[in-house]
């Protein structure tokens, strides 16, 4: 069973929950609805594979502008 076989299994059988569905050993990664063992480079291309997209933070900000808007937040939730 290859890496794309197991991303397309969890994504087919396990509605993506791929977190459930390994346990750890000392040889690898166990993917316990087949047994197969997979290496960490294999671990980490399923992790990949349903991984979040980064989000990119403005870099544009400066430290005491961030500041200000976590107060204005803070102050609109009524926790200021």
């Amino acid at each position: 069973m290859t890496v794309e076989d197991i991303i397309q299994s969890i994504r087919d059988n396990h509605g993506g929950a791929w977190w459930a569905l390994f346990h750890a050993t000392k040889d690898g990664h166990k993917f316990l609805p087949s047994g197969h063992v997979l290496t960490p480079a294999a671990y980490a291309a399923v992790v990949r594979a349903f991984a979040s997209p980064k989000i990119e933070r403005n870099s544009d900000l400066t430290l005491a502008e961030r500041k200000v808007n976590a107060l204005r937040h803070r102050a609109q939730r009524g926790n200021g």
